[in-house]
């Protein structure tokens, strides 16, 4: 007989309620998800492509009695998946093409919050990690590193090596990866890790029937059990004007136009501009490192192409105080037909 401490008991009650929840969500049985729940719901960035289903979409939604059914109706025509290994421990399911579910719980036991990744307006898509991996040809979290980071290794006398992958896909299934080491001395890796990585075949994800620019973050290193051992965590990155960073570019151009086949859809249209608003964070080498979309442009194509774009810029590291930190700004693009 196996006699369960509190934490472990409680421990259990939650994952059961987990499984059923699921399966009730599954198959639309909202008198038991009723019985599982508190009222109003709370659902946090839980993302939906229907258009009578976006009124559920927001930062922090309350799904009352009265709308239950539907919000039940438009989540469970996502499928709902139980994840047993999560990567991240918040995440206990994943919907649609992969996007994470975490359930969260009160005092009592009871659910009181679905939990996603996807505020409106939000791009890409962040698929959960297990679920992008999935769609990955060969892939490993070890990769290893160049002679030459070898090198530096041994100057250091390091015996391992890690870093954190943004890996993303595109609608064409183009692999956008970046990757980011802590130690300035140990930056080639950052390298090794992106051309690894592109040599990858992802399988583009799909959200509505159409393929969107999907990402996931991995912590990927060398030998396998450098990934065992903590990844150094550095402060938050400081909110930039975009007018101080811009003079300090080093590579890259502002000026990015659209592909032929968006072109002539905006040659159609009666104003023929487009502006589009996008999220730029940069290590502190100038490095870009995280990049969404604040205010979509209104063509996919486009939205992608500027984000791939600017994964390729570089600059000057920002400094304060005398020391180089990580920055991040809100950089607008406008397209306009002549």
């Amino acid at each position: 007989m196996v006699v369960l401490g509190a934490a472990d008991a409680r421990a259990d009650v939650r994952a059961q309620a987990r499984v059923r929840l699921i399966e009730a969500i599954n198959k639309r049985d909202t008198r038991t998800i009723e019985s599982l729940v508190v009222l109003p719901l709370r659902a946090e960035k839980v993302r939906f492509a229907r258009e009578t289903c976006r009124k559920f979409w927001g930062v922090s939604v309350l799904v009352r009695t009265s709308e239950l059914s539907a919000f039940v109706e438009c989540l469970a025509s996502q499928k709902v998946t139980a994840l047993t290994s999560a990567v991240d421990p918040k995440v206990d399911a994943t919907y649609g093409p992969g996007l994470p579910l975490g359930i969260a719980f009160n005092a009592d036991d009871k659910v009181i919050a679905l939990t996603s990744s996807s505020a409106p307006g939000s791009k890409p898509l962040r698929i959960e990690p297990s679920t992008f991996a999935s769609h990955v040809t060969s892939f490993t979290r070890e990769i290893s590193p160049s002679t030459e980071t070898k090198r530096a290794l041994d100057a250091r006398g390091a015996k391992g090596i890690v870093a954190e992958l943004s890996l993303c896909v595109d609608a064409d299934g183009t692999t956008v990866p970046v990757a980011t080491v802590a130690d300035p001395a140990l930056k080639g890796y950052e390298q090794d890790v992106a051309g690894a990585a592109r040599g990858w075949k992802i399988e583009p994800f799909q959200f509505d029937g159409k393929p969107l620019l999907a990402c996931a973050t991995y912590i990927v290193g060398h030998p396998a059990a450098a990934l065992d051992q903590p990844v150094p965590v550095t402060g938050g990155p400081v909110d930039l004007d975009p007018k101080l960073l811009e003079p300090l570019r080093i590579r890259g151009s502002k000026v990015i136009v659209p592909d032929p086949a968006t072109k002539k859809k905006i040659a159609e249209t009666a104003s023929k501009r487009v502006i589009g608003s996008f999220k730029l964070c940069v290590d502190d080498t100038g490095v870009p490192k995280d990049i969404s979309v604040l205010k979509p442009s209104g063509y996919d194509a486009y939205d992608q192409k500027i984000m791939r774009e600017m994964a390729n810029w570089g600059y000057k590291p920002y400094v304060v105080g005398g020391s180089a930190v990580r920055v991040c700004t809100a950089i607008t693009f406008i397209y306009e037909m002549k």
